[in-house]
């Protein structure tokens, strides 16, 4: 399947021995998915974490809320300075749509 959203560092696991900062894909619906390279280190990817602020499409498989990456392709660049976060919602809900329609004219 097909994800698409902002990678951020979000705190998990809050209160347990696994808690750590973690990367996370936040979908512009609102869902939240800490991500795992298939494979990669659970608590820290060096790869991963080298997207953090860019808005991607990942390819995975979602397990117990943890995505677990295959592939991934950026979409936009890092984001810097003041950001209409409105604005770039609205913009990743048409990709998802977008790719929502692909999906089903496969």
């Amino acid at each position: 399947m097909k994800y698409v959203g902002t990678v951020a560092h979000q705190d998990v696991c809050k209160g347990s021995k696994s808690e750590h900062t973690a990367v996370v894909l936040h979908e512009s619906s609102g869902q939240d998915y800490v991500l795992r390279r298939k494979g990669g280190n659970p608590f820290y990817d060096t790869q991963l974490n080298a997207l953090v602020g860019r808005v991607v499409e990942f390819d995975g498989e979602l397990r117990d809320g943890v995505l677990v990456v295959t592939g991934w392709r950026e979409l936009v660049a890092t984001i810097q300075g003041d950001v209409n976060w409105e604005k770039l919602n609205d913009e990743l809900d048409v990709l998802t749509q977008s790719h929502k329609k692909e999906k089903t004219n496969e």
